[in-house]
């Protein structure tokens, strides 16, 4: 099993799609407009993408982003890590949620 290192950051991708398909999304910021959207997990220093889900409308399930993002941090609390994310993710709840998990968390 693979073990990344200490720093992760959480972002979404987008993989394109240009059939159809009830998970099919459109961002407007992203280079790819049109496909499947994911939140990823990844190690820092290399990019490789440690957990991700990707995102479906019409799930039972929160997608809040701090839901997401514990939900994809989830193998790493209480390891020790620290945490990167940007102003999307990161808020005055996620830090309350992740205080006492060993976990540190830098935001933008």
């Amino acid at each position: 099993m693979y073990n990344p290192g200490r720093e992760v950051c959480i972002d979404q991708a987008m993989v394109p799609l240009k059939g159809r398909s009830p998970f099919k999304v459109y961002m407007k910021d992203k280079p790819t407009k049109w496909g499947f959207k994911l939140y990823e997990l990844c190690e820092s220093k290399s990019g490789y993408v440690f957990n991700l889900e990707m995102y479906c409308a019409y799930k039972r399930i929160s997608n809040k982003p701090v839901d997401v993002t514990m939900r994809l941090i989830e193998p790493v609390l209480d390891e020790g890590y620290r945490l990167y994310c940007d102003n999307y993710y990161c808020c005055p709840e996620l830090w309350n949620r992740i205080q006492g998990h060993n976990t540190l968390l830098v935001g933008t």
